[in-house]
């Protein structure tokens, strides 16, 4: 089944909010806090920078900022970001033409091609609108 139902949304904007938060507070690529050991986001999301899960290719991605502090897992100094892109498109595309982004801004952006590679760390993207709650 393609596309995203109304709760799969609201799980997302809920996500959302929840990395935004953590990306601010200088956590690891994998949402660890600096100083703990505590996950933030799960092991299947966490586990690369692109994954494929549930019909999409998610993508994400933090220009590092010099000033973040080291993390729990030793990342190093300056290689986390102060905002992100994230984006999750379709591979069933004859099918499911509903691409999906993100990012520090908190609102999620829907288009029919791929937001990806004009997404902005924050900000509006060039194309595509909000999806409103």
């Amino acid at each position: 089944m393609g596309g995203l139902c109304v709760e799969d949304a609201i799980d997302r904007r809920i996500c959302n909010h929840r990395l935004a938060v953590c990306l601010r507070d200088h956590r690891d690529p994998l949402g660890n806090r600096a100083g703990t050991t505590e996950a933030f986001i799960s092991p299947d999301l966490g586990s690369a920078d692109t994954i494929v899960k549930t019909g999409y290719s998610l993508q994400m991605d933090a220009t590092p900022f010099g000033g973040a502090p080291d993390t729990c897992n030793a990342l190093g100094v300056g290689q986390t970001g102060q905002a992100f892109r994230a984006a999750a498109d379709p591979l069933d595309v004859p099918n499911n033409v509903r691409y999906f982004a993100t990012n520090a801004g908190e609102v999620i952006w829907e288009d029919r091609s791929s937001l990806w590679p004009t997404m902005p760390e924050a900000g509006d993207p060039p194309s595509g609108a909000p999806i409103k709650f």
